[in-house]
């Protein structure tokens, strides 16, 4: 799918790599999303590192394959669209096993710190969520003092993280059809992180709490 027609379809659904910017504040937060779904920001072009993260998907879905220990699948797909009601997820590698489908979110990155684990095992219940699958890893190619590195993550199925995520971004979805921005203070400060909206406050709280029960 060409970029632009990609970029049209992601404004009709929540997608999975919304989950974190929506309920973590990354990349922009919540007010960036907004934008974007109604179309009022003009979109920026594919950055050298996105066009050499997606050339390289298919080597690090073969290196993660083997570092995981899942053996060779039967079948290979890539870039497949999964939808459940308003939201939306692109599976990056679609694996089939004789046990059942598996899939792999690929990323690459420099020094992987916990925030972007955060982000990534929320992107990963999204495309669980949507999909169905419950067998799902991250595999992230990254650098480092010691140069490049695989690191693998499986994910487990969490369904009670998606249902503390699913309420807020439901509030949130009735805010881009009603064209309701989320609730900063209305400067434009309040894109910093001092203003967070209160739908993503409310989501790291219960976040929070959620993670010193685990």
């Amino acid at each position: 799918m060409e970029r632009d027609a990609w970029l049209a379809q992601r404004r009709l659904s929540i997608g999975a790599s919304d989950w974190p910017r929506i309920l973590l504040g990354q990349f922009g937060g919540p007010h960036a999303v907004w934008r974007e779904k109604l179309g009022l920001d003009t979109p920026t072009d594919e950055t050298e590192g996105q066009s050499l993260g997606h050339a390289l998907e298919k080597t690090i879905v073969d290196l993660a394959v083997q570092k995981l220990g899942w053996g060779k699948p039967q079948r290979r797909r890539f870039q497949v669209v999964k939808q459940n009601g308003i939201y939306a997820a692109t599976l990056d590698a679609l694996l089939t096993y004789p046990d059942g489908p598996r899939v792999i979110e690929c990323k690459t990155a420099g020094r992987v710190g916990e925030d972007a684990k955060d982000g990534w095992k929320l992107q990963s219940q999204a495309q669980m969520y949507c999909s169905g699958i419950r067998r799902h890893a991250v595999a992230a190619l990254g650098g480092g003092w010691g140069g490049l590195a695989l690191r693998c993550w499986e994910q487990e199925y969490d369904e009670e993280l998606v249902a503390l995520a699913l309420p807020a971004l439901e509030t949130f979805w009735e805010m881009v059809r009603s064209r309701t921005p989320p609730a900063w203070d209305g400067s434009e400060s309040a894109r910093s992180e001092e203003h967070t909206s209160e739908l993503q406050s409310q989501f790291r709280i219960s976040y929070a709490v959620f993670c010193l029960k685990k």
